[in-house]
């Protein structure tokens, strides 16, 4: 009978400790788990602020079509590319895939803003209101349908949708 009351009290021990241990395991997992989802906000939060750059300064130069305007564009689409490569782990490859085409698509009519002013400064003026023209009615298109999309997918990862 003293067995029986040892072993019950034994094995009533034993399961506290491992119940003990396995809930001190898990709290350190979800504060881990918390702080990670915190991070990942917050990288998605500024990735999408560097976006609304992008997208603001090129809407500034297709109004004021001012050389210091499409600089200021290159400038803030290298930082909003800088940041997003460093930051593209936390990004689902698909996310990652809408961000990497949004870029690219920036890129493009970066250059094409500024081949339009080199035609412009060669005096080929028709080449270059054609080019800027319809690069500017491109973008204006294109880029809040891709911002739209990847907007959706951020509301998507931080839970709202």
């Amino acid at each position: 009978m003293a067995n029986d009351w040892f072993i019950a009290i034994a094995s009533s021990v034993i399961t506290l400790v491992i119940k003990s241990f396995l809930d001190d395991k898990n709290t350190r997992y979800k504060i881990a788990f918390e702080k990670l989802h915190t991070e990942r906000a917050l990288v998605i939060k500024e990735t999408y602020k560097r976006l609304v750059s992008v997208g603001d300064d090129f809407e500034l130069y297709g109004i004021t079509r001012q050389p210091r305007d499409l600089q200021n564009s290159l400038e803030t689409l290298r930082l909003f590319a800088d940041y997003y490569n460093e930051h593209r782990i936390f990004f689902a490859e698909t996310d990652a895939v809408s961000l990497d085409l949004l870029r690219d698509y920036c890129l493009k009519s970066y250059s094409q803003f500024r081949t339009s002013e080199v035609q412009e400064a060669q005096k080929d003026f028709a080449s270059a209101t054609d080019r800027y023209v319809k690069t500017l009615e491109n973008f204006q298109k294109e880029f809040p349908t891709l911002r739209k999309k990847i907007e959706i997918e951020f509301r998507q990862m931080i839970g709202i949708e």
